[in-house]
C-alpha cells in the first residue's frame, strides 16, 4: 500500500504491476517516487518446503536507470548457477 500510494485502492493498477512482474520475471521499484533508491527484486522457485526467497539489489536511481538491465542478466545468471548447484 504504502508503494502504490493513490494506486492502492485501485484494483486494476494493481493487478497491472502483477502482470508486469509477472512478464518481466522480477518487480522493480522504489518505496517512494523521491527516495532516490530503486529495488530489482526476483524469486528464487520455491524450496521444498513451499517457502519463496526473494534476491534483490538495492541501488541509487542514478545507477539503477543506467544500468538496470545489467543488474537483471547478474541476478538471473545467479540464480540459474544456484538451481544448478542445487540439482546436482
Amino acid at each position: 500500500r504504502r508503494e502504490l500510494g493513490r494506486e492502492a485502492d485501485n484494483s486494476a493498477k494493481i493487478f497491472e504491476r502483477i502482470r508486469r512482474v509477472k512478464e518481466q520475471g522480477y518487480a522493480f521499484g522504489g518505496l517512494t517516487e523521491d527516495d532516490m533508491t530503486r529495488t530489482i527484486a526476483m524469486p528464487l522457485p520455491p524450496c521444498a518446503n513451499g517457502i519463496v526467497l526473494v534476491v534483490g539489489i538495492v541501488a541509487p536511481v542514478s545507477e539503477m536507470e543506467n544500468r538496470r538491465q545489467d543488474f537483471v542478466k547478474v541476478l538471473r545468471e545467479n540464480i540459474r548457477v544456484h538451481l544448478k548447484g542445487t540439482n546436482g
